[in-house]
């Protein structure tokens, strides 16, 4: 995006500066966040010498999953920071009652569903502390926004602050939208690689169709669920084949390459999807039935080996005589329209992970605190080397997990009970796990991360105003439920594509999709 590339050209230029500030003093409007000499310069500290802390202060902490639960990773973190912890066990509704009181916890740790401008308002309020204003006492979070100066920009809020940490991981098995192909049936039919057109794909399931037409139970491609036949979202079919159809890789709100705020699913490219999903749905080689079958079907035939393309899920080892997965995850497919292979993949860095009382007492040691959770792999918090930013959802090296440097993998050894997530995933996340996702994990990494395009991600970038967020909710309601009901009737043909597009265009208008992108568009780029 520009707005980054001119961001990452900035942080060069400062590197032989002391300190470089941006102020935006216009309420409401995208900001970025004032770069001091910590990120620049941040000072070398081995955490293994740093922690444990030695004090008597105990912080109050919420960690959430679901607004609810205490997690072992509380007293992992206790032990190797030193730092007592009083847990908190909330649910949602509790949450909720204690801002509105001003009863904060110290921490609020992700995952957690407040909105930014949510976060903008106890921010500007002065409830949730400023972290730009400490960074200089979280050597690992700077040293992590060196590496990923893009957390500066998601990570600010309109007047300059940064009221949250930022997440920052990703993982090779946390996306849906990939197809699996059935590599034997491959080589029965005589195909020595995979499909890797959007014709070839279609060509490929109706002769997997034809050879196997006295399977009652096989249809040649199955996707998991009806879920992923929804038109937005990152784990749908949408987001894995519209990419192949223009430069586009999002139907939602997104930017294209001049950072246009516009609506993929009222692009031309859109409808290149839907004329290609009409084709895959009477081909007779895709599951119709996907929309009235229930999930755990339509994953059994899968799991079983009834199809040669699937997505979501693959069939089981023991599907096959000699016990060997032969599966592999494609390469983007390309089409007459998009020569280009790219692939839609989730953004590393994210606002919502963790906020803290501005008004803590003893603030250098919830810094501390929070600044552990971004402590990498080769600067763990013990002398031991066992514990660092991914314990909090993998547990310790050597206890819970194995960890294969070498051949960059994985492996679950015991499990650790606490919350799915962690502000800070590391290698981990590239690392291939040893299980029964290996398939998905290897295939990722070879075949789609090299042709990765990260999401827009509009919503962590820009905080809407209360009255545009408003008109926004109120618009978009409608909206998405109106390209919900047509993206299904043009597919299955209830819906003429050729007649009615210019008329699904219209009604997006009249409905306010013009401003709507108005609405993103001043918020991103605000005059």
């Amino acid at each position: 995006m520009k707005k980054l590339l001119a961001m990452l050209m900035a942080f060069v230029m400062i590197l032989g500066l002391t300190a470089c500030v941006t102020e935006d003093d216009t309420p409401e409007t995208k900001a970025t966040i004032s770069i001091p000499p910590a990120v620049i310069d941040p000072k070398e500290q081995v955490n293994a010498d740093f922690y444990p802390l030695e004090t008597d202060t105990v912080l109050r902490v919420l960690f959430t999953e679901g607004g609810e639960g205490e997690i072992d990773a509380s007293k992992l973190w206790e032990e190797v920071t030193g730092i007592e912890l009083d847990v908190l066990t909330w649910t949602g509704e509790q949450l909720s009652a204690s801002l509105a009181a001003t009863d904060i916890p110290d921490a609020i740790v992700m995952p957690w569903d407040f909105p930014k401008a949510k976060v903008y308002e106890f921010g500007a309020a002065g409830k949730f502390l400023d972290f730009s204003k400490h960074l200089d006492k979280m050597p690992n979070l700077c040293a992590l926004i060196k590496q990923y100066p893009e957390i500066l920009e998601v990570c600010a809020y309109p007047d300059g602050g940064m009221y949250s940490l930022p997440k920052v991981g990703w993982s090779n098995t946390n996306q849906s939208n990939l197809l699996y192909i059935r590599t034997d049936i491959m080589e029965e039919l005589g195909w020595e690689k995979a499909p890797a057109t959007t014709d070839e794909l279609l060509q490929f399931i109706k002769e997997a169709q034809e050879k196997y037409k006295d399977n009652p139970e096989f249809k040649a491609f199955i996707p998991q669920t009806k879920s992923y036949m929804n038109w937005n979202g990152q784990n749908t079919l949408a987001s894995t084949l519209f990419s192949s159809f223009g430069e586009l890789v999002e139907t939602g709100l997104t930017l294209d390459a001049e950072n246009k705020v516009v609506l993929g699913a009222a692009t031309e490219q859109y409808r290149y999807y839907l004329e290609y999903m009409n084709q895959l749905w009477n081909s007779g080689a895709f599951e119709t039935g996907i929309y009235t079958m229930d999930s755990a079907s339509s994953k059994a035939a899968i799991q079983n080996g009834n199809c040669a393309i699937s997505i979501g899920t693959y069939a089981n080892t023991s599907s096959f005589a000699d016990g060997v997965a032969h599966i592999e995850v494609m390469e983007p497919l390309v089409s007459k329209y998009q020569g280009t292979k790219q692939w839609m993949k989730n953004p590393v860095v994210n606002f919502r992970a963790c906020v803290a009382n501005a008004n803590c007492e003893d603030l250098d040691t919830l810094l501390a605190f929070l600044d552990s959770f971004y402590a990498p792999h080769d600067n763990p918090l013990n002398k031991e080397g066992t514990v660092y930013g991914a314990s909090l959802s993998k547990g310790v090296t050597g206890v819970n997990i194995a960890i294969d440097h070498e051949a960059k993998t994985w492996t679950s050894l015991e499990k650790f009970s606490n919350y799915s997530d962690n502000l800070y995933t590391g290698i981990i996340g590239e690392y291939v796990p040893i299980s029964s996702l290996r398939v998905k994990g290897k295939g990722t990494m070879e075949n789609l991360l090299p042709y990765a395009k990260e999401v827009s991600n509009l919503t962590a970038l820009v905080v809407l105003s209360e009255d545009d967020q408003d008109n926004y909710a109120d618009l978009w309601t409608d909206l998405e439920k109106y390209i919900s009901q047509m993206h299904g009737k043009f597919i299955t043909g209830q819906e003429d594509l050729e007649t009615g597009w210019d008329n699904y265009l219209s009604r997006l208008n009249q409905m306010g999709l013009e401003e709507v992108l108005e609405i993103y568009q001043n918020a991103y780029d605000p005059n």
